[in-house]
């Protein structure tokens, strides 16, 4: 290759990779089209863009000319395979015959047909990201030191695409958190107007019988000895009802009801409990009064179902609230043990709590007047978290010391459906990046009503999505229920079965409702709405998604036909987390 040829080539490489980090946002279509440019301008039959996961080793991004096979059994959890080493040395490879090679000479090696390839690591600020790898040369001739040095400048940008899209995946995540805080506290402030309004009632009323009771008595002299023990007993009863009421309220405004406001999915304990160390006010309380904190450490990850941020909060609550009653040089320690039935979380402290703290936490739901407003106040919302939850609080002194153990049920239903909700919230995501779409909903039939309510969505306002329900045979979605077959609408003004006006939120005329079946039975329905590009579906849009919708539905259908276990369950559910590309679909579909 000659300079003007070389320096050619490389321009068109970069036009084309900032076409890529420019056109495209999601990390599928990156991978495609970076490997492509980086196939196409090296001369190359195939090649695959790896990338980091969660686990430390590589899995399979995008892949061109390898065999299936070879991609479903592809591995490097143990560093063994040319990947693996490239990603450990962290260096670019150049290997112009493999058979010659020391290090990377084996037999099992035959998928190589020239024998030639380039395996350039994907570095960002000396953190490997993933590895692209060219090999078998359209020519039959070894890859050249020229075609390394622009495979390097392919991974170079790779890698800052690859750290956009993690750090807008970042950046989505946290936009959804506080998304979901603020709904959080405009369900408060509701909850909270319409307990005013209750306890508006509950306060008048044994003040009207008060202030009668007094006008009587005032005005009555003569009244009878019996009379006046009558009206009195009226003032002394109604005083207690007004007194319970004024405690309920000002609870109610120091903490709030937990089991209104619980979202309950796929919790990681691993996770919570790693993340207490870096926990401020936790971090600095204990610091504050000297006490050390020693949580064992678990082999791998531990899941149950509930409230990620409540339970978080309910270990820093009780934890913080616990250190009120400790001395310097006194030691927490947590540690975790399970049945196939239950997960425990023990906490054992070097001094023995107060008697009335052990009233609180093991059945008093009322706030504890003894102790600290903030701690008490921390105990008392601990407990409310974990009682949210169904858990069961057990609190004890020993000798010289006290434990406290919370039991977690594990409901398997209550688990497959964790499990089903957080697949079906991944497919959602990934048919409205794939296909381009900005309105992109579930709906799943109610188990005795049969009324479809949104499960997951894309594009739709919150209150749109809880209010949302339709009854079968009703609406489009609804008759897509019933009959259980796809219906392709190109102009709904027009068609002849479901013709209305379309609604101004949406861009196109055209739409795509499809049946969700386990079986026979139809369990749900996928509406599409809306493509990015403001251009109406087309033929191959319908039949991509009910290819994608057929491969959900077996997916759907084994997790249902299974008797997995819990643990089985849960298994599934760190796969789907672990997954870089879309997890459900045995094949891509074309398109």
């Amino acid at each position: 290759m000659n300079d003007e040829e070389k320096y050619k080539k490389l321009y068109l490489t970069l036009q084309n990779i900032s076409n890529a980090t420019v056109i495209t946002d999601t990390i599928i279509s990156i991978g495609d089209h970076l490997l492509d440019v980086a196939i196409k301008y090296v001369d190359a039959e195939s090649g695959s863009l790896m990338i980091v996961n969660e686990r430390g080793g590589l899995s399979i991004l995008s892949s061109r000319g390898l065999d299936a096979s070879y991609i479903n059994t592809f591995s490097t959890q143990d560093s063994d395979g040319i990947s693996g080493t490239i990603l450990k040395k962290r260096a670019p490879v150049l290997v112009q015959d493999i058979a010659q090679h020391p290090e990377f000479l084996s037999p099992d090696r035959q998928h190589y047909k020239t024998r030639s390839f380039i395996s350039c690591p994907i570095m960002f600020r000396s953190q490997p990201l993933g590895i692209i790898n060219v090999n078998d040369k359209k020519d039959g001739a070894p890859f050249t030191q020229d075609e390394l040095d622009l495979l390097q400048i392919i991974a170079n940008h790779t890698a800052v695409a690859l750290e956009n899209h993690y750090l807008l995946k970042r950046l989505k995540i946290a936009a959804a958190d506080l998304e979901q805080m603020n709904r959080r506290l405009i369900d408060s402030d509701i909850i909270k107007t319409e307990f005013l309004k209750s306890i508006s009632h509950e306060l008048r009323t044994p003040l009207n019988a008060i202030k009668g009771a007094i006008y009587y008595l005032g005005n009555h002299d003569q009244a009878s000895p019996g009379e006046r023990r009558e009206f009195q007993d009226i003032i002394s009863s109604e005083a207690s009802n007004l007194a319970n009421t004024i405690d309920n309220f000002i609870r109610f405004l120091e903490i709030e009801d937990e089991s209104l406001l619980l979202d309950k999915t796929p919790v990681n304990v691993a996770e919570v409990l790693n993340g207490l160390s870096s926990a401020g006010h936790l971090r600095s309380a204990l610091s504050t009064r000297g006490i050390r904190l020693s949580i064992a450490p678990l082999s791998g990850p531990l899941w149950i179902v509930g409230d990620a941020l409540r339970i978080a909060q309910l270990f820093t609550n009780l934890l913080i609230g616990l250190t009120h009653y400790l001395t310097p040089d006194d030691a927490i320690d947590l540690s975790l043990s399970s049945t196939n039935d239950t997960i425990s979380f023990h906490i054992n402290l070097t001094k023995p709590l107060p008697r009335t703290i052990l009233q609180q936490l093991n059945s008093d739901t009322s706030l504890n007047a003894s102790g600290s407003d903030d701690d008490r106040v921390r105990l008392y919302l601990a407990r409310n978290t974990a009682i949210a939850h169904r858990w069961t609080v057990v609190a004890r002194n020993e000798a010289a010391t006290s434990q406290i153990v919370m039991t977690c049920p594990l409901n398997r239903k209550e688990i497959l459906n964790a499990y089903v909700n957080k697949s079906i919230d991944l497919f959602v995501e990934y048919i409205s990046e794939s296909m381009g779409i900005d309105i992109c909903s579930v709906m799943l039939s109610d188990e005795l009503t049969g009324e479809l309510r949104v499960a997951s969505a894309r594009g739709l306002d919150d209150k749109v999505v809880k209010t949302t329900s339709i009854k079968q045979g009703d609406k489009i979605a609804g008759w897509v229920a019933l009959e259980g077959k796809p219906v392709f609408i190109s102009d709904i003004e027009t068609d002849a079965r479901f013709a209305k006006k379309s609604i101004p939120q949406y861009n196109s005329k055209a739409l795509m409702s499809l049946p969700l079946k386990i079986g026979d039975r139809v369990v749900g329905v996928l509406n599409l709405n809306n493509k990015k590009s403001s251009q109406p579906f087309s033929q191959q849009d319908f039949e991509r998604a009910l290819a994608l919708i057929d491969s959900f539905s077996g997916h759907l259908r084994h997790a249902y036909s299974k008797q997995f276990s819990e643990a089985e369950i849960f298994q599934l559910i760190e796969t789907l987390d672990s997954k870089i590309t879309y997890p459900f679909a045995t094949r891509r579909p074309q398109g």
